[in-house]
């Protein structure tokens, strides 16, 4: 966004295939529309769902997107992050129980994009003032089912993450998916699987 702004977004189509990916193209293009508002999570989603919200009416259309976007603020030693119904992003924290993986918290977690006009997204604002990384990731990782048939879930992607924390980024993201095929006992998924994951350290 600027030397001091980066900004994630991560969504999930509903569906799979040619539509699903069009429409994922179409979500880029919306993006490129108000590049004085993409510092502001809330209003990104706003403008998403609002453009969303009358192509959904066509029955051929993927109705439901789910989305999460954060902004990191280097100069301002903060991050934005809002929410439209995906799964939360886990992220490294360190208080009174140690250093551990948990959900980043959201004061409100709004609705799938395209399903209500006019929805006021809202976001959460968490202090950058120490090293940070957040795992940003799609369901499909979680709701895999692994061979006794239950999903592989929030919990033991937490557990991997944990036992992988101290390698680079790159090799943490390969060793989660390593885990959840091994999990599965299977090199192919039932779903699409994206996992994007960032380690910032703010200005002094």
């Amino acid at each position: 966004i600027s030397k001091d702004e980066v900004g994630i977004l991560i969504c999930d189509v509903m569906g799979h295939g040619v539509k699903a990916s069009l429409v994922t193209m179409l979500i880029r293009g919306l993006l490129l529309e108000i590049p004085t508002a993409l510092s502001s999570p809330a209003d990104v989603l706003k403008h998403l769902n609002d453009k969303i919200i009358p192509l959904a009416d066509d029955a051929n259309f993927p109705r439901f997107v789910t989305a999460v976007y954060s902004v990191f603020n280097l100069s301002k030693g903060e991050i934005l992050i809002a929410n439209a119904g995906h799964p939360e992003p886990l992220w490294y924290v360190r208080d009174e129980q140690g250093n551990h993986f948990e959900g980043c918290p959201v004061r409100e977690m709004g609705p799938a994009l395209g399903m209500f006009p006019d929805e006021p997204f809202k976001a959460t604002r968490h202090s950058l003032d120490q090293m940070t990384e957040l795992l940003f990731f799609t369901d499909g990782l979680i709701e895999q089912k692994q061979c006794d048939g239950q999903e592989w879930g929030v919990d033991n992607l937490v557990e991997t993450v944990e036992r992988v924390k101290d390698e680079p980024l790159s090799e943490q993201l390969k060793l989660v998916t390593e885990a959840l095929h091994t999990a599965c006992e299977s090199d192919h998924l039932d779903d699409d699987v994206c996992l994007v994951a960032i380690r910032v350290q703010p200005n002094k």
